[in-house]
């Protein structure tokens, strides 16, 4: 097995894709990783929803393990009973040493009030990044959509002959031969161009950027040879390829207006380029986010805090003549809420567990690649049929008069 293979499986069987934990450890190559996660990038339904879903009653929250303040910080606090436990023997064996700390539960008291606020703030700036990050994936997605809403709504149809029977089902305008074909494409690429953009900052779908990913998107119907080529040798980093593949998106509609298949004034073109910027801000926004989530200090600081006050629990409450059963249970406590919160905002500043393993609950791309797959399509097929033809819309005669019904509707009586 080769270097690449080695780097592919290692970071495939480590992301929390879907499809990568279904593949077996003993059977896994770099291009079981690859397919595993093209077959959920090709998909137009999600599997999962883009997060767990709970149900807000208190006995169902209690009943799930997984992904809980308990099940991250159980095994911390064990360690932190054993040492509790400890530290009352020392006491017992050792009672002079007592003496050493007589009011040391008063600078505990200060370190914990510290440490109290300092970690709420640091919860509040964590969550703020995850939020950030899930509202601009759906920007992302939105914007995509709005491109596509446009770029449909503005194609050329052929309408229906004067003659034809506006009540007849099959009278309706279509798109023409060629305006279809150049939605499909720029469709294609809108999910080309997703695809890549979270293959760019998530380590799940990173095996997608290497010269094999990149290969096996020929072969699973994502980009032709001459894209494939172009995309290889051009001279931007792997990792900003999806840019690229934007401004194929953007050229192709300018051209195509020109070639007389999408229609639309002067504002045409301006429409296009805002909506492509605002995808490009989307986008390099949320790397600029996940690069500077945190200043590295500032995270230390709050890590040193809670384990100076579980660390320092048991001293303080075993010099203050506090029994071993509520020394004990106070140290767990005190590891599980303040360890708790502390692992709890390091996932909030890592959305897309780009570097936990094993994490529970990410922001699932495949989930989001899934909706845009959708939604790439969405609006070209829902102008398929145009009901009213512009012929219709420019007599505005009796032919408008069959698509007027009353406000009220129609009683059960009438129909």
């Amino acid at each position: 097995m080769d270097s690449n293979s080695r780097y592919l499986i290692s970071v495939g069987m480590s992301s929390p894709s879907a499809a990568v934990k279904d593949v077996e450890p003993s059977k896994t190559t770099s291009k079981d990783i690859i397919d595993s996660i093209l077959d959920e990038c090709l998909r137009y339904q999600a599997r999962r929803p883009i997060m767990f879903q709970f149900d807000p009653a208190s006995r169902l929250i209690w009943k799930h393990w997984r992904g809980t303040v308990l099940a991250e910080t159980w095994t911390s606090a064990a360690r932190m009973a054993v040492w509790a436990t400890t530290v009352f023997f020392l006491f017992q064996k050792y009672p002079k040493c007592i003496g050493f700390f007589n009011g040391f539960h008063q600078i505990w008291g200060e370190l914990l009030a510290v440490t109290t606020f300092t970690l709420t703030f640091f919860v509040n700036e964590a969550y703020s990044c995850w939020r950030k990050c899930l509202d601009l994936c759906y920007n992302l997605q939105g914007g995509l959509n709005d491109l596509s809403m446009t770029l449909a709504g503005s194609a050329k149809r052929d309408e229906p002959s004067s003659s034809a029977d506006l009540r007849s089902v099959e009278t309706t305008s279509r798109y023409t031969p060629q305006s279809r074909k150049i939605l499909m494409i720029i469709a294609r690429y809108i999910r080309l161009f997703n695809i890549l953009s979270y293959a760019s900052f998530t380590r799940s779908h990173r095996p997608l950027l290497t010269p094999q990913g990149m290969r096996q998107c020929i072969s699973r119907g994502l980009m032709t040879e001459k894209e494939h080529s172009i995309l290889i040798n051009s001279r931007i980093s792997a990792t900003l390829r999806h840019n690229e593949v934007l401004m194929w998106v953007f050229r192709m509609a300018i051209d195509a207006r020109k070639a007389g298949h999408f229609e639309g004034g002067t504002g045409f073109e301006q429409n296009v380029l805002l909506r492509i910027q605002q995808i490009r801000g989307c986008g390099n926004y949320m790397e600029s986010i996940l690069r500077g989530r945190m200043p590295f200090g500032y995270a230390h600081f709050c890590q040193v805090l809670v384990n100076l006050i579980c660390v320092l629990y048991p001293i303080m409450a075993f010099s203050s003549g506090i029994s071993v059963q509520m020394g004990v249970v106070g140290t767990i406590f005190l590891t599980m809420t303040y360890g708790g919160l502390i692992d709890l905002s390091k996932r909030f500043l890592d959305p897309f567990h780009n570097d936990i393993v094993d994490g529970a609950d990410p922001i699932r791309v495949d989930t989001l690649i899934a909706e845009v797959n959708a939604g790439s399509r969405r609006w070209m097929f829902g102008l398929d049929d145009m009901p009213i033809s512009l012929q219709a819309i420019q007599d505005g005669g009796s032919d408008l008069d069959l698509f007027i019904l009353p406000d009220e509707g129609i009683s059960v009586e009438e129909a």
